[in-house]
């Protein structure tokens, strides 16, 4: 039995891969490209029509908006945002998670942030005191009040922060709050369903 939906707006582009059909896609890297989406980040932008592309630079039409058929790569409820999956298949969407730890006796320069990664995003970095330069409190240490340095660190590296032209020195204690990388959503399950099914979806891209 054919599952029927509602689409919109529809537009035919030129195949950069091999696409199945009813997966979600993204641009390509030339204009008038797709290609099979392959990851929550990536910027989906519509669902492959009932026939896919076989072959790079095969025409196909991507469904950019109303409610389609498209097939699912786990289990998913009714109403649940959806992104993609490595092979294009909607699966259910995990907003991005805001992170905050302290770190102790940081150092000017390159402050170790264990999790933290080149595709999050850093939301703040308060310096909470500054203690000795060993890091550690001692008779006569100066405590001085908290400070918001977040315009003065940037992410350059897994696991690193750096603000070599700032102000934080040897000892300071930081609370570093970042939010992970941000999930692609395609939009919003019509149906509940499992892995394998072909299911609606309403089509709204947009970030959580």
């Amino acid at each position: 039995m054919a599952i029927l939906g509602n689409p919109g707006f529809a537009k035919n582009y030129v195949a950069a891969a091999v696409i199945a059909a009813f997966r979600i896609v993204k641009f390509g890297a030339n204009d008038g490209e797709v290609q099979q989406s392959a990851a929550s980040a990536d910027l989906s932008i519509g669902v492959c029509g009932s026939l896919g592309a076989a072959a790079i630079g095969d025409r196909v039409d991507i469904i950019r908006e109303g409610l389609v058929p498209v097939e699912f790569g786990g289990t998913v409820t009714r109403g649940q945002a959806l992104t993609s999956d490595a092979n294009g298949k909607a699966v259910a969407a995990t907003p991005a998670a805001i992170k905050q730890t302290v770190v102790d006796g940081a150092a000017a320069g390159n402050v170790t942030v264990t999790g933290i990664a080149t595709t999050d995003t850093l939301v703040a970095v308060i310096r909470l005191d500054v203690e000795a330069d060993t890091g550690t409190s001692a008779s006569g240490d100066k405590i001085q009040a908290a400070a918001d340095l977040t315009a003065e660190f940037t992410i350059t590296a897994a696991n690193t922060i750096n603000n070599a032209a700032g102000t934080n020195t040897t000892g300071d204690r930081l609370m570093v709050t970042y939010r992970k990388a941000l999930t692609r959503v395609i939009g919003y399950a019509e149906v509940s369903a499992v892995a394998g099914d072909i299911g609606l979806a309403m089509i709204e891209p947009g970030s959580i």
